[in-house]
């Protein structure tokens, strides 16, 4: 029975740790995003250009 508990636990664990890890590679994605798009938006405007708005 105390097997069983620790084995649904681990299961339990591995499965909360995916899918925390799943949200910080989405929070990753959106940080460089925006990084990228501030970045040309800084290139545009030391051109003398209006930059395009970053969502």
């Amino acid at each position: 029975m105390e097997q069983q508990r620790r084995r649904d636990d681990a299961l339990l664990n591995a499965s909360e740790q995916q899918r925390n890890n799943a949200e910080a590679a989405r929070n990753n994605v959106e940080t460089v995003r925006r990084m990228r798009c501030n970045r040309e938006a800084e290139r545009a405007r030391a051109r003398g250009e209006r930059p395009e708005w970053c969502p």
